[in-house]
């Protein structure tokens, strides 16, 4: 699910983190019952980007269009897309004719949150992490120091 193309210390534990956090999402969503089929499941992945070489990290998470208001609600204004509602009521067994008076109701009043990534992150999987990659970093560095000195 991940970029494998780096091979150091905190790229692999940032690998790790990313699995386990897909993990906990996926488990979450099942948990809240935010599934009518599979596809915003199956749409998650992450991939981890080295921002700066041995120093920064970013572990970037993506999912289908409407995933983030289906984890966190959605404001009313304006109505969601007729077509991810039609695909919707067709897996939940609900005439695609109520599509568009769902839509608007969406749009009218929105969707509440259901606070998916904040239960996420604040679960035990980012504390585990801490000293996880602390532990990485400093292997890591070194790694580098004696890269270093043996090439002098």
């Amino acid at each position: 699910m991940a970029e494998e193309s780096n091979n150091n210390e905190v790229y692999r534990t940032m690998l790790k983190l990313g699995d386990k956090l897909l993990a906990q999402l996926i488990a979450e969503i099942q948990s809240q019952k935010l599934i009518a089929s599979n596809t915003l499941i199956n749409s998650l992945n992450y991939r981890v980007i080295e921002a700066v070489k041995f120093v920064e990290y970013k572990l970037q998470v993506r999912g289908i269009d409407y995933a983030l208001p289906a984890f966190n609600g959605r404001r009313p204004g304006k109505m969601p897309p007729l077509a991810n509602i039609k695909s919707w009521c067709r897996f939940k067994g609900i005439p695609e004719s109520r599509a568009y008076p769902i839509a608007r109701n969406i749009g009218r009043f929105g969707i509440p949150n259901k606070n998916v990534l904040r239960n996420v992150l604040k679960s035990n999987v980012i504390k585990e992490f801490e000293a996880n990659l602390k532990e990485a970093y400093s292997t890591q560095l070194e790694n580098e120091i004696r890269k270093i000195i043996r090439e002098k």
